[in-house]
């Protein structure tokens, strides 16, 4: 990094000069037009090209017509890659099964719809504005999906597997919707500081949004190996284990909660810390209970190796709480060491 003094000249402009080899390696000269964009974290860039600012918006890709499948990838790729146009063609013909897989991957992003499906061409458009995208509401609202889906798969174990499944399966695209959101417009912010105004986040605040989601989703992962675990188990649960899991499941949930609280309203340093020492308190718990199992010291005889695989996915829920308590830490420590 170079320090510069400002130059004041006529009629009160300012000016400051540029690195020459910068200059040079932009085959820029004197009178040479350069862009200037001004943001709103005081930031001030200097580009020598209007292209290298603009954020990332159409796309042309050119897919196989074998799979119906890799419409759907390509698609869903393209747009959490930050693309708001993506239009797909092929050298052979697009088919109803492509078109049918084009409009199933739209219906399930945020902002996305099908524009056209021929032969030739399948056009996709994300017609959300940046301006009217809330980051904090989009995690706050994959939270609240999470932890309902989370609720619904480990209370009651003794009761079976019941419903656990179809509940999942009901909320888990929308879990998908709002991670799609929240990693298309990440991305877009990686590439242009014009989508960082738009959303009104800082890009720190905006990697800490990001990070907290993928977290969120790996609840999701491990609320699937809960109930896989469950259906696994065939004899009753002793009732005793059942309400140890309960309770585990419900402090490991309170921590994602407050710890996700805790990022995304900029909790104090002494807060955050209490949440990753409770994080990791829970998943030490778990994981004692699951050794326990095995052990045979929970009067669990049976179905030993499922019942610990659920203890399994409880811990690591808990461990996902640890992680975006982690990052409410850092984010903690960059709020009270700012100038």
């Amino acid at each position: 990094m170079e320090t510069r003094k400002l130059q004041k000249v006529g009629g009160g402009t300012y000016t400051v000069s540029i690195p020459k080899e910068w200059a040079t390696d932009h085959h820029l000269e004197a009178g040479a037009p350069v862009h200037v964009y001004t943001h709103d974290d005081g930031t001030l860039v200097v580009r020598s090209s209007r292209r290298d600012e603009e954020p990332i918006e159409s796309v042309t890709l050119d897919v196989s017509a074998d799979d119906p499948g890799d419409v759907e990838r390509v698609l869903h790729a393209a747009y959490t890659a930050g693309f708001t146009d993506v239009t797909l063609t092929t050298t052979e013909a697009f088919a109803d099964d492509h078109h049918r897989a084009a409009r199933s991957v739209a219906s399930t992003l945020a902002g996305a719809e099908l524009l056209d499906a021929t032969e030739q061409e399948i056009a996709m458009r994300n017609f959300l504005d940046s301006g009217e995208v809330s980051m904090r509401q989009a995690v706050g609202q994959l939270r609240f999906l999470t932890l309902a889906i989370h609720r619904t798969a480990t209370t009651d174990i003794g009761a079976g597997v019941g419903e656990r499944r179809e509940g999942l399966h009901q909320r888990e695209g929308d879990v998908d919707r709002f991670f799609g959101l929240v990693t298309h417009h990440f991305t877009r912010a990686l590439a242009s500081l014009k989508e960082v105004d738009a959303l009104g986040v800082s890009r720190l605040d905006l990697f800490a949004y990001y990070l907290t989601a993928r977290q969120l989703t790996s609840v999701v992962s491990h609320v699937r190996s809960v109930i896989a675990e469950l259906e696994r188990v065939e004899h009753p649960v002793p009732e005793a284990f059942a309400d140890e899991v309960d309770a585990l499941a419900e402090a490991a949930r309170d921590v994602i909660e407050r710890a996700t609280t805790a990022v995304l309203n900029d909790a104090t340093l002494a807060d955050a810390s209490d949440i990753l020492d409770d994080a990791e308190n829970v998943a030490a718990r778990a994981a004692d209970a699951r050794h326990a199992v095995h052990d045979g010291e929970t009067g669990a005889r049976a179905d030993v190796r499922a019942l610990a695989g659920l203890l399994d996915g409880v811990e690591r829920t808990a461990e996902c709480g640890a992680e975006i308590a982690e990052i409410a830490v850092h984010t903690a420590i960059r709020a009270e060491h700012e100038p």
